[in-house]
């Protein structure tokens, strides 16, 4: 069992373990970080705690007491475990984005299942984290016309909710459109040239991605999944259409069973669906263990890249505080402010103008320059505050902003994820599909 938390103290420790110039202590260090079993929001006052005492940032630390090449995955699990789950999901978006080492089967773990509001978030710190939209990121990075429509078109469409059984009307008129398409031969580049297909695929929430695809083996006898997969079987619209028809549990079950019974173990794929999908990993675990009958925990356990090495004890920590923590799958949204909006790709002009900032919280209406910890509201170096500067009215933060507890401090350029400190991993990856 864990036992009590002092932020102070386990800074200490994770300085001392990684303050060898000769070597690292890495049984501490995996103490501190895994063994601990510390939530997120613990993890964020640690960071802050390392940052103010020894003035230098924990996760380049990290990195560098673990930049060995056979270190790389476990490395990885370490900075999973210390960032915010927003946070580790745009940094993964950056790794996965480029041409030369583009990951679609992980872009769409992370995009395809988010809704309106998570992808909110995530466009908001990749914004923060690389002073770059996503959307333009993604732009600068794809050529061929019927990924970049698609994958845009993932993260700007507010994808509302609709009641299915009564937009029956609207579902067979898509189909029709979607099989009128089709007769073009079937290659993405022409379904996304003739027919508006991603818009169709997009315009609504997986749901009515699942009834599109049903609808459609009615009308024509086989589902729009199984009519891609024989056509354009390697297209990014196929791989997305697999993944938004399923139940989002049941998917990344499926996707966390396929990284550990393949010949190599998917260590980058385990370790991305855990620490981006922490929240709602209670109901992964559940339709792990209903669709294979055995538990996630127990298979990750029996793997010899897992079993006993310093990543599978990071990343089994990271499961059990996940598997603790979670509190479900998010629900879609069907307010007018959803819906409302028209999907947009490429992002409009104000989205690349403004860049994307958390809202203030009443703490920041008074110290604007500085963000207080969660235990209080005082600085370091100020003094507590006045009752006059506490009554000041604010907005509310948004529910799912989930980097509130950080300083300003950590959301500065000098103590957050970068292209040249958060790239463990090799950028082409053995395990890609």
């Amino acid at each position: 069992m864990p036992g009590r938390f002092e932020p102070e103290h386990e800074a200490y420790l994770l300085r001392k373990a990684t303050s060898s110039s000769w070597s690292t202590d890495h049984k501490l260090l995996i103490q501190v970080i895994a063994e601990n079993e510390r939530t997120n929001d613990q993890m964020q006052e640690l960071r802050r705690a390392f940052l103010k005492k020894f003035k230098k940032c924990p996760i380049e630390t990290v990195q560098g007491a673990t930049n060995l090449p056979h270190q790389l995955k476990y490395s990885w699990a370490l900075v999973a475990t210390l960032l915010t789950r927003e946070e580790f999901a745009a940094l993964s978006l950056y790794r996965a984005v480029p041409s030369l080492a583009r990951d679609e089967r992980g872009m769409i773990q992370i995009l395809a299942h988010s809704t309106n509001e998570e992808l909110e978030h995530i466009k908001k710190t990749f914004m923060r984290m690389y002073s770059k939209t996503l959307g333009h990121e993604m732009m600068d990075n794809f050529r061929h016309g019927d990924e970049r429509e698609f994958f845009l078109a993932l993260i700007n469409a507010h994808r509302n909710h609709v009641d299915v059984a009564a937009a029956q009307d609207e579902i067979d008129q898509d189909v029709e459109g979607l099989y009128t398409a089709s007769q073009g031969g079937w290659s993405s580049s022409w379904l996304v040239k003739t027919s508006g297909f991603v818009h169709i695929i997009t315009k609504h929430d997986n749901e009515y991605v699942a009834a599109l695809n049903q609808a459609y083996a009615h009308a024509y006898g086989e589902t729009l999944q199984r009519a891609m997969e024989k056509k354009i079987p390697h297209s990014a619209l196929t791989k997305g259409i697999s993944a938004m028809v399923m139940d989002r549990a049941e998917y990344f079950a499926s996707e966390l069973n396929r990284a550990i019974s393949g010949v190599v173990t998917d260590s980058d794929t385990l370790t991305r669906i855990i620490a981006t999908q922490r929240h709602t990993m209670p109901d992964i675990c559940h339709s792990y263990m209903t669709k294979y009958g055995v538990s996630l925990r127990w298979h990750l356990e029996q793997q010899h890249a897992i079993k006993g090495t310093q990543y599978g004890k990071v990343l089994l920590s990271l499961l059990k505080v996940a598997e603790a923590t979670g509190q479900g799958v998010p629900k879609w949204s069907s307010t007018p402010q959803d819906s409302a909006q028209p999907s947009v790709w490429p992002p409009t002009p104000q989205d690349s103008a403004q860049p994307s900032v958390r809202p203030p919280t009443p703490q920041d209406s008074v110290q604007p320059s500085v963000r207080p910890t969660p235990q209080d509201s005082v600085q370091p170096s100020e003094q507590p505050p006045t009752p006059q500067d506490s009554a000041q009215p604010s907005k509310q933060p948004p529910t799912l902003v989930l980097s509130e507890s950080l300083s300003e401090s950590l959301d500065s350029p000098s103590c957050m994820p970068s292209p040249g400190t958060l790239l463990p991993m090799p950028l082409i990856l053995p395990q890609k599909l």
